[in-house]
This record gives structure tokens, C-alpha cells and sequence, in this order.
């Protein structure tokens, strides 16, 4: 691929990553600093994020967006909440596979428990299968109490590989690297960088603490015109893509 070539795929990425966050904001007004806060670099992999960074593909988010737009948008919102749950804060002791698997599986659950419109999987149904027999002995699905109940319930390989097939959907190697580990950011930085969502995000309301939301929703949010800016980045994103 020529220089120029890759120059043009990465801003193409660039706008769908623009659109699949603008999307999400028509609904998620109050989430804005966490939606628009990580800069982004171009790597080659998927999608990851170290808290700070967005690290993307951008073959990767041309493929996924030419699959399905809803899981492009599903995607970055799944990365997002990592940060605001506070999940790459971690120290060396955690196994990383069930961390990883537990930290997926409160997200997708969060998401789902949402109900937003654009962001629908053809995983859930899957993933409502699995989360109903975990969720008789969790009654919060957060990522702490699922990591517990996996180390405590010693599940085989095979189950394990199954649930990540049906939660993964990003991809978590710069958790645990040294360099891009969010616990090397000054503690005031740490400590401040989600506080505004977090209000909204974990009170304690319905199974996840995301009811609260809707029901805070109306009552803060400013009107901002995304949708029409929406409809526009959409078109202009489909007639790029598909005329290749």
C-alpha cells in the first residue's frame, strides 16, 4: 500500500471513529468528557486503549464499519467504559485472562442493560445465556465481584475461550504493559480523569448502576444538534466506503 494510500485509510478511520463517538453522544450526553477525551494513534492490531491513548487499526475499524456499523459504535463505547469503570487500573497480581474475560462481561452487561438504539450485537442473546447463570449468584455484575466468583469457581478452559468469544470486543494487552499502564499517571490525573461520569454511572440503581441514566438523563442534558451532524457524517462515511 502506497504512502498516500495509507495516509487516506487512516483519516477515513479517523471519521468513523468521529461518527461512531458523535452517535453515541446523541444519547449519552453526560458522557462527553470520557467519549471525547483519548487521543488517538494509529497501530496495527484492533482497538485498545490505555486510559489516555486510543490506540486503533485502521484497516481494522474499515473492516469492522463495513460489517456492521453497530458494532463499530458498540466498539468505542465498550473501550470507553473500560476507563470509566476503572479497569485498566490494576497491579501485577491479577490474572490477566479472567481480569480481562470479568472486566468484558460487566461492560457488554452494562450496554446491554442500556438499550440504546445503534449499538445492538448478534452476541447478546449468547451473552444473556451465559450472563443468567453467573447472575443467580451475583446480584451487581461488576467486574470486581466476576473476577471473584471466576478464581473462586475454577471454570475449565473451554468455557472460558466460549465466554470470551461472546464478550471480547477490544483489546486489553496495553493493561499490562509498564509503559502505558494507567497507575504510572500522577494521582491527581488518575483520580479525576472520570469523576464527572462516574457520578452518573455508579449509583446504585438496577443491576448495573446504568437505570440511573435514563432516568438522570432528561433532567441534565443540554440539546446539542448531533443528530443532523450524524446523518451527514453517515452518508458521507457509506458513499467512501463502498464506492472501494
Amino acid at each position: 500500500m502506497s504512502r498516500d494510500k495509507k495516509a487516506e485509510v487512516v483519516i477515513f478511520a479517523n471519521e468513523i471513529l468521529n461518527f461512531s463517538r458523535n452517535k453515541l453522544l446523541v444519547n449519552l450526553r453526560f458522557m462527553n468528557v470520557a467519549l471525547s477525551y483519548h487521543e488517538r494513534i494509529a497501530y496495527e492490531g484492533s482497538l485498545a486503549t490505555d486510559g489516555k491513548t486510543l490506540l486503533y487499526d485502521p484497516r481494522f475499524v474499515l473492516q469492522t464499519y463495513k460489517k456492521s456499523q453497530e458494532e463499530m459504535v458498540r466498539m468505542y463505547l465498550h473501550m470507553v467504559l473500560h476507563c470509566v469503570f476503572r479497569h485498566p487500573f490494576i497491579d501485577g497480581s491479577v490474572n490477566e485472562r479472567l481480569w480481562s474475560l470479568a472486566c468484558d462481561m460487566a461492560v457488554e452487561c452494562a450496554i446491554n442493560d442500556l438499550g440504546l438504539n445503534g449499538v445492538s450485537s448478534v452476541r447478546e442473546e449468547k451473552q444473556n445465556q451465559i450472563v443468567s447463570k453467573i447472575g443467580k449468584e451475583l446480584k451487581i455484575l461488576t467486574a470486581e465481584k466476576i473476577y471473584s466468583l471466576l478464581r473462586k469457581a475454577d471454570y475449565p478452559d473451554w468455557t472460558l475461550t466460549q465466554w470470551e468469544t461472546a464478550f471480547k470486543a477490544d483489546d486489553h494487552t496495553p493493561w499490562y504493559m509498564g509503559t502505558f499502564r494507567l497507575i504510572n499517571l500522577p494521582i491527581q490525573q488518575r483520580l479525576c480523569l472520570w469523576r464527572m461520569d462516574m457520578r452518573f454511572l455508579m449509583c446504585r440503581h438496577g443491576r448495573s448502576g446504568w437505570y440511573c441514566s435514563m432516568k438522570i438523563l432528561p433532567r441534565t442534558r443540554k440539546r446539542y444538534e448531533y443528530k443532523e451532524s450524524q446523518r451527514t457524517n453517515q452518508k458521507r462515511n457509506d458513499r467512501l466506503l463502498y464506492k472501494r
